[in-house]
Order: structure tokens, then sequence, then C-alpha cells
């Protein structure tokens, strides 16, 4: 099968801006893509996204929100031995705003703490999910070359770290330490250098609304549309079956 996913590679030098993803499609549905990458250097993002541990109202106010209901932790994994990232990000879905996304620091049962905060305030409606993560990516049946092939993913500053795959799951530079747990943002995407072919089956929610993707100067952006349509789908009631 061949892979012809839609990635926009941006090295922006400007003032930060956001970019605007669109597609159209069902609220709910939901499917997976097969997507075959064959040997050399590739860019890819995920299509889908997980489905939402809440959907409802919230009070906005600076960076914190209040009046959700809401279980478990939702912030940062807590390794000791390696470096941690946020598990989940709030979106907000109503108003000027719709379509941007942050992620969450700490939670209680009723609020969350966002790591940045928002350019709005007040009530809204948002949506809380959590993020589509390397493990989720890269699996033992891709055909990944373990101690070889390797992944980047890219910072705001212009900056990267690259990750492995060895022991059946994916690791830091050591070939050791478990980074399973890196996320790679609603939009972005990672850079992939394979010895062989690739095969990544990804799973999840098709998006249909708007999302507004950040962007940094003197970085390098990859930026890929949720647009599973342009694959060949074969759709049944609310479950999609796509290829490229």
């Amino acid at each position: 099968m061949k892979k012809t996913n839609l990635i926009a590679v941006l090295a922006l030098y400007a003032a930060p801006a956001f970019l605007h993803a669109q597609t159209t499609g069902y609220s709910d549905v939901v499917g997976y893509a097969k997507e075959s990458l064959p040997a050399g250097q590739h860019f890819f993002s995920p299509s889908f996204l997980k489905a939402p541990v809440y959907t409802g109202t919230a009070t906005l106010t600076g960076n914190s929100v209040s009046g959700l209901s809401l279980s478990g932790n939702l912030g940062q994994t807590t390794f000791s031995d390696r470096p941690n990232f946020p598990t989940h990000y709030l979106e907000i879905t109503s108003g000027t705003y719709a379509g941007t996304y942050y992620d969450i620091s700490s939670n209680t049962s009723s609020g969350v703490t966002l790591a940045s905060t928002p350019q709005t305030s007040g009530a809204v409606t948002v949506v809380i999910r959590p993020h589509v993560t390397l493990g989720d990516v890269i699996k033992a049946d891709s055909g990944i070359g373990e101690y070889s092939d390797s992944i980047a993913v890219y910072d705001k500053t212009g900056g990267f770290a690259a990750y492995y795959f060895a022991g059946g799951v994916v690791t830091a530079d050591d070939f050791a330490t478990e980074m399973s747990h890196v996320p790679v943002p609603p939009g972005n995407g990672v850079g992939i250098n394979c010895g062989a072919n690739l095969n990544i089956t990804t799973v999840g929610t098709v998006r249909n609304k708007d999302l507004k993707v950040p962007v940094y100067p003197g970085a390098v952006n990859v930026v890929g549309a949720f647009n599973p349509s342009s694959a060949r789908c074969h759709c049944l009631f609310r479950w999609c079956k796509c290829y490229r």
C-alpha cells in the first residue's frame, strides 16, 4: 500500500502564528488507517484522535478551568527516572478561540490547571482528550528496525529529540529508557528515518472541526491534516476503514 499522507513541513521565521486545519465529516465516527512508508526519511502525522474523557461546559479564569466532573490523573506522567510529559489536553470548542488546545499540568475532580493561559476567559464548551503518544504510533508490528531506525520529535525552540525502538518499545537514545509516553500533539507529526518498509496502523476518532495548530519561528513545524477522507475509505454506520 502506498502512503500519501497530507503533511506540511514549515520552517517559519516570523511571529508565532496558528495554522487552521479543517476537515468535514460526521461526529463520533471512528476508524483506522494503514499507512506504508518505504525505506527513507519521512514526516508522519497521526490521522485520528483519542476518545474524550470529558465533553461539556467549563469556566476559564487565567490558566484555571473549573466546573468540570473528572476522575483519575489527567496531568503529567510521574516517572522518577525519565522526562515527564503531559498526558491530556483541553480544547476549547466554542467561541472565537474554538479549536485552540492547551496541555493539562494538573487536575482535581472539578477542575484542571493548564500549562499555558488561554487568550479568552469565562464560560465556554470544552473537550478533554488523552494525547496520542509515540507508543500509540510506533509498535513492534510496524516493522521498525530495532536499535537503528530513529524517530525525531521537534520542539518550538528549533531543537529535536531522537528516539529509537528497542526491546519492543520506544526508547531514549540509550536504547534502555522507555519513552513510549512522549506525546504527539494534535495536528503535529514526527520525523521517521527507516531502513526498510514501515507499516503504521492508526486508530481513533475522526476529527470534523477546525483545529488551530501553533507554529513557531525558527523551528521545524510538522503539521498534518486530520483528513482520513483523502484516503480510500469504506464506511459502515459510524466505522470507517481507510487505506493510503
